[in-house]
């Protein structure tokens, strides 16, 4: 969408000069009139310069400020025109509005505020109907919103959006007959809609009133409809499923109060369930401290969900226990017995009873207890084969230990060649 709008130069001083109350009246007046002139033809920076030297020259002159704040509104519709055809149309709108924080009633900038938005609402249903047509859902849903943002009655983003919503919650599994039932009634409900409006443009209908109830009142039931929907979707705990309902209500009928209300409420429990989720990765990531803190934020948050973020909370302390576990068992394995036997010592302070950790502990510290007694018997043994047998024996269940695995070859009895 282009924007077909002359640059048009609106006038930055009054030309009625008369009654001028400077000691200068001509040179005043000639200044003012230097400034409008370059206005005039184009030259905006430099009618800027002018104003503010002006404004030096005659700060007690009620016509230096507002000569002022129109020319740097001047210089912001220029830029904006130049980025708005560079394509940086974000950041032209964004100096139209600075203009028109000074010159709220000019006309030029009411008119290119309007076209950009329109142009921006356009470009955002393009991407949205881009990546609809790719399946990539959140992100055309996210271009619609946005489309939607900037222009709220824009047809293809309201359609596109209410199309994509219903698609997020078939995957989520709503389900096939859903999605087509919703479909399908939206699609005649939008066909209808872009009928009526072809039937009203140009040209008077006796029915006109009667029609645009009719249509509101439809409007109302399918919303109606909708918000049924979403408010047993949400007693179900499917809080996005429910939002998304709720939002394609709000398409059909902005002014629905049970949907407004829905929404609002939706959201902040649908954002809650993503942060339960957020919570999850931290935890599996083993990021406690983090974890910890994004379920104090989602208590805060929702309204509902307050006993899930309580045993995500429960659940890290579940996590710690079996991180810790398992590192007990990583030692045992490793025949680190004397480690594995303090790691099992710390699991067992925090929980007295956990899975099969005290047993395995019990069984670690008899380990240590027997090879320490029968190493000692293999140093103070004087007979070679008794020696070897001690060994042997601790072989059995601590082959590791201290130098028995080194000592058991130089004890054996020579092998007798046959």
């Amino acid at each position: 969408m282009k924007i077909r709008l002359a640059l048009v130069a609106f006038p930055l001083v009054a030309l009625a000069l008369v009654g001028c109350r400077s000691a200068n009246s001509s040179e005043s007046n000639a200044s003012l009139m230097a400034v409008d002139e370059y206005s005039a033809q184009g030259r905006h920076t430099e009618a800027l310069l002018a104003a503010e030297s002006y404004r030096q020259s005659y700060p007690d002159d009620p016509r230096a400020l507002g000569t002022l704040q129109r020319a740097k509104a001047a210089v912001m519709l220029e830029q904006a025109r130049e980025d708005c055809f560079a394509e940086r149309n974000v950041e032209a709108l964004a100096l139209i509005r600075q203009a028109r924080e000074i010159e709220p009633n000019e006309r030029v900038l009411e008119d290119w505020e309007r076209k950009l938005k329109l142009k921006l609402a356009n470009i955002h249903s393009d991407r949205g109907d881009e990546f609809n047509a790719l399946r990539s859902l959140e992100a055309a849903r996210d271009e619609y919103e946005a489309a939607l943002g900037y222009n709220d009655s824009e047809a293809r983003a309201r359609a596109g959006l209410a199309q994509v919503l219903l698609h997020i919650n078939y995957r989520r599994g709503m389900g096939e007959q859903y999605y087509e039932d919703g479909v399908g009634l939206l699609r005649e409900y939008w066909l209808e809609q872009a009928k009526s409006r072809f039937q009203y443009v140009g040209k008077y209908q006796p029915d006109h009133d009667r029609a645009k109830s009719r249509e509101k009142n439809v409007s109302a039931q399918l919303a109606a409809s909708r918000c049924t929907l979403a408010s047993d979707l949400e007693r179900q705990g499917l809080w996005a499923a429910a939002r998304n309902e709720y939002r394609i209500a709000l398409l059909l009928d902005e002014e629905f109060a049970e949907a407004q209300a829905g929404l609002a409420r939706t959201r902040v429990e649908a954002s809650a369930e993503e942060k339960l989720r957020e919570i999850e990765r931290l935890i599996r990531a083993k990021h406690y401290d983090k974890a910890r803190e994004a379920i104090d934020s989602g208590i805060a948050l929702t309204k509902s969900q307050g006993d899930k973020f309580e045993g995500a909370r429960a659940s890290i302390e579940e996590a710690i226990l079996e991180s810790s576990y398992q590192t007990a068992l990583t030692l045992e394995a490793d025949q680190d017995y004397e480690d594995a036997i303090a790691a099992y010592d710390r699991l067992l302070a925090q929980r007295e009873y956990y899975r099969d950790a005290l047993a395995r502990r019990d069984t670690l510290r008899a380990y240590v207890t027997k090879a320490t007694a029968l190493y000692q018997q293999a140093m103070d043994s004087t007979d070679p084969e008794e020696k070897l047998r001690f060994l042997r024996q601790i072989a059995l269940f601590w082959p590791e230990y201290k130098n028995v695995e080194e000592l058991i070859p130089l004890l054996k009895p020579a092998e007798v060649p046959r």
